[in-house]
């Protein structure tokens, strides 16, 4: 991923969450969640862009 794509799924991603939170009639609670999944959504898609959610994904935990 470049890093002009990477910028603008950010930037589809806020506006995304700006039309919602403007415009869509919800409760606060429903607001926060879709806040934190948006969040989320942007935390993996940089992680991925730097290399790290491979790394995260490969790693094995050890059983206790």
């Amino acid at each position: 991923m470049t890093v002009l794509g990477l910028l603008l799924i950010l930037a589809f991603l806020g506006i995304l969450g700006w039309l919602f939170n403007a415009y869509v009639p919800a409760s606060p609670t429903v607001k926060k969640v879709v806040n934190v999944v948006l969040v989320v959504i942007a935390l993996i898609l940089i992680a991925q862009a730097f290399g790290v959610w491979d790394e995260v994904r490969g790693t094995k935990v050890p059983h206790i």
